[in-house]
């Protein structure tokens, strides 16, 4: 039951802040495109005003994308990792348990 633990994937902790950065950048370009769709609301034009915004609007697309790309391709080698590992245990190890109790 508490037998061997399992080995660290060093892809999680990527994941985590692929996915961290993505929803902050995600929110961010979610209020510039409200606020620009807001009606009668000043634009921020002005370099000095609104810099996240600013600079989201620039390159909001590109930056949600490679953020996008880079979650997935984490998640594929975290994915091929945990399978490359679950691989190389021995069949014994897998069935340690299975044998214990009462057969029928």
């Amino acid at each position: 039951m508490f037998g061997k633990r399992e080995r660290f994937n060093p892809f999680y902790v990527l994941l985590i802040g692929a996915g961290i950065a993505f929803s902050v950048t995600a929110c961010a370009y979610g209020v510039m495109a409200f606020r620009a769709l807001r009606v009668g609301a000043p634009q921020v034009e002005a370099a000095g005003q609104g810099g996240l915004l600013v600079f989201l609007d620039q390159y909001g697309a590109a930056i949600m994308g490679i953020e996008l790309v880079v979650l997935g391709i984490c998640t594929f080698c975290a994915m091929a990792l945990d399978s490359a590992r679950s691989r190389s245990v021995p069949p014994s190890a897998n069935n340690a348990g299975a044998n214990s109790g009462i057969n029928r």
